[in-house]
């Protein structure tokens, strides 16, 4: 009788059960949280303005780089009205202007009816994570509040919210920065362009603009204030928070994931770029969402250079004990630091009206009918990203000779590494360890247990086959796990053919990721934040699974070879061009390019910010020769298995690689 491999038998981590269980996967959030306490500009200090505002100048062009490429021109706003509802003492004005061509923005404009002066102070105030947008009730209360105030309140919904939900936000967010736009990057666009709107209403001040937003509108508001010098005055309310506290999961919004932005600055940084200008920062001390303690370091930082301006008096925090939200406690700071900076009055007891907000969203809508917003949310972020990606693959050039090819490779390769992936981290030890061995019907299973880098542990079997009859060593990657392994017939014909496999669980899959897709979501957001991609990050857990192979002297001089399906066919591919001593690799279920018809199912991992403006897929490829690359069942972006011919098709810049180096009978499809 056969024994029976089960999934659980083959967990590698915490072998005896012993004490207790230990979460692996944790891990990654862990890792994220301690590599970004080690920052340079982090322990950066400056003891006088000229060193800080040199700093800034550095920091608010990387950042405006990371955000994406803004419009060379604005366009025209070509401003709508839509409808005005009064109510008592004040008016909504329903409006809508276009912030690039063809890209509408609705807003609701509370004006009071009867201005004491021919001109307002005027407030942006911006919703956080909420399908609902600006009919929010928070917002709604915010603008209330201020209209009552005499101020002008402005309120808008941001893309994938409120009458714009049908361009889409959360996924198809992540395909943005694969060819350098985000989605933080359209809305701070959005909001460049609502200033420059208030600025076009006689009855706004434009020398009085102040802005607010919660959770999400909370760091719209303090990224849209150190963008822009118009913004006079700024309350983000539950969102300040140091990096290091944000890492967990289901953290980050993909609208909050700025692009390596941890390379060069924190939250921190972000406000200070606001000095000396007015910031208050609001945050619940029961707050989940974005920890207090993060929010207390941010601000006491952010302080330092406002000290430098002589202007610590216009930075402040008040904690308020309350929960992720925008409260009325909160509200009622926020009235009164709009009015000491922008209606200059000063108020010492500051109250609120009743506040009666709209119910039925109808009521707030810009558009009269889904038809109507359909015509004016035509553009969707999917069809943003086919736009922007034809266009950047159309920028690849095409090979023509040996010269060529090797020129593209050296350039592209460099960037893949220092740009788009961060740059690889130091070899340390490998600390290799043998939790315990399985021995069915004569195939022996160690299993193994090393470490890629010092605080990332990488759980792995080693199948040896019952007759070693080839000399070669099989690096095994699946994006779920090497459980996978007895799922997959061509492992076992692997070691059927007497090779041995190594098969590894990369970071953050298999034993240490418990929640596929959730987790696996979250690490790659957190990625992007952190500016070492999670894909990179697997490539070099793959690169240090070869150093384990050869640092064992019984497969010395062996060859080694990959093989991988899904998003472990492109780690092994990727893994194949950084380091030439492994000799082949078949790549199952690889998707042949970033392109898109529409419908994709593409795991987030598989997102890269900027990897368009270097290669596309075939020309990663195309990159491996003369490596022996073998492509089975190939897929397009939506998952679909292509024919030979299809493939051969969309690889074509590849497959003249191969031809153009003399090694056509080393890239194969089947």
């Amino acid at each position: 009788m056969k024994q029976i491999i089960y999934p659980e038998n083959l967990n590698v981590l915490n072998p005896l059960g012993e004490n207790y269980p230990i979460k692996y996967h944790e891990m990654m959030f862990d890792y994220f949280k301690s590599k970004s306490r080690l920052t340079p500009f982090r322990r950066k200090t400056f003891s006088n303005l000229k060193e800080w505002k040199k700093q800034r100048a550095a920091i608010l062009e990387n950042f405006k780089n990371s955000l994406g490429k803004y419009p060379e021109k604005k366009c025209a706003l070509c401003v709508q009205e839509k409808g005005t509802i009064k109510r008592s003492g004040y008016k909504i004005e329903k409006a809508i202007f276009q912030s690039r061509p063809d890209f509408w923005v609705p807003v609701n404009v509370y004006v009071p009816l009867n201005l004491k002066k021919a001109a307002a102070p005027a407030v942006i105030c911006i919703h956080g994570h909420s399908k609902t947008g600006k009919f929010t009730a928070s917002i709604q209360k915010c603008c209330i509040g201020l209209v009552k105030r005499g101020y002008i309140a402005l309120a808008l919904d941001e893309v994938g919210n409120g009458e714009r939900t049908r361009m889409g936000h959360e996924e198809d967010g992540m395909l943005l920065p694969v060819v350098g736009e985000t989605l933080e990057g359209y809305e701070l666009w959005d909001l460049i362009r609502t200033i420059d709107y208030l600025c076009t209403r006689k009855d706004v001040d434009k020398e009085k603009i102040g802005c607010t937003g919660v959770s999400g509108g909370g760091n719209l508001t303090m990224e849209i204030s150190a963008l822009d010098e118009r913004i006079k005055a700024s309350v983000p309310v539950g969102a300040v928070c140091m990096y290091e506290d944000l890492f967990f999961k289901d953290s980050f919004c993909i609208c909050e994931c700025i692009p390596n932005i941890m390379r060069y600055a924190d939250i921190s940084d972000i406000c200070a770029l606001i000095a000396p200008r007015p910031l208050l920062i609001l945050q619940g001390s029961r707050e989940r969402t974005f920890p207090i303690s993060g929010t207390r370091e941010a601000f006491f930082k952010t302080k330092k250079i406002y000290d430098l301006y002589k202007a610590g008096q216009s930075v402040e925090m008040i904690e308020s004990y309350l929960p992720h939200c925008y409260g009325a406690e909160q509200r009622l700071y926020m009235y009164e630091w709009f009015d000491k900076y922008l209606m200059n009055s000063g108020s010492t007891d500051i109250e609120e009206d009743l506040v009666t907000t709209e119910q039925l969203p109808a009521t707030l809508n810009c558009f009269s009918s889904k038809k109507e917003q359909s015509k004016y949310a035509a553009q969707s972020l999917v069809s943003i990203y086919m736009n922007k990606a034809e266009q950047k693959i159309k920028l690849i050039p095409e090979i023509k000779s040996a010269g060529e090819l090797n020129k593209f490779k050296n350039k592209t390769v460099h960037a893949l590494k220092k740009e788009v992936f961060g740059v690889f981290p130091e070899k340390t030890p490998l600390h290799p360890v043998c939790t315990g061995i399985i021995d069915k019907d004569g195939q022996v299973i160690e299993k193994i247990i090393f470490r890629s880098e010092p605080e990332i542990v990488i759980p792995s079997l080693l199948l040896h086959p019952e007759t070693k009859t080839r000399k070669t060593v099989v690096i095994y990657v699946s994006e779920r796990g090497k459980s996978r392994i007895y799922d997959e017939r061509s492992v076992q014909d692997l070691t059927d053919s007497g090779a041995t496999v190594f098969a590894i669980d990369c970071r953050g899959t298999g034993e240490t990721c418990y929640d596929y897709p959730d987790e696996e979501n979250s690490i790659a957001r957190c990625s992007i934040v952190f500016g070492r991609h999670i894909l990179g990050m697997r490539v070099w857990d793959i690169i240090r699974a070869v150093d384990y192979i050869e640092s064992r002297s019984e497969f010395k001089n062996w060859k080694i070879e990959l093989a991988g399906e899904g998003t472990g066919a492109l780690l092994c591919l990727l893994a194949g061009i950084f380091d030439r001593r492994i000799k082949k690799c078949v790549c199952d279920a690889l998707p042949v390019t970033y392109r898109i018809n529409g419908a994709y199912k593409l795991p987030y991992s598989m997102f890269v910010p900027g990897m368009l403006n270097y290669a596309d897929i075939p020309q990663l490829l195309g990159m491996a020769v003369p490596l022996a690359v073998e492509l089975k069942n190939p897929v397009d972006s939506s998952g679909i298995v292509l024919s030979v011919s299809e493939a051969k098709q969309k690889i074509a810049w590849a497959l003249n690689a191969y031809k153009i180096a003399g090694k056509e009978k080393n890239l194969q499809v089947s």
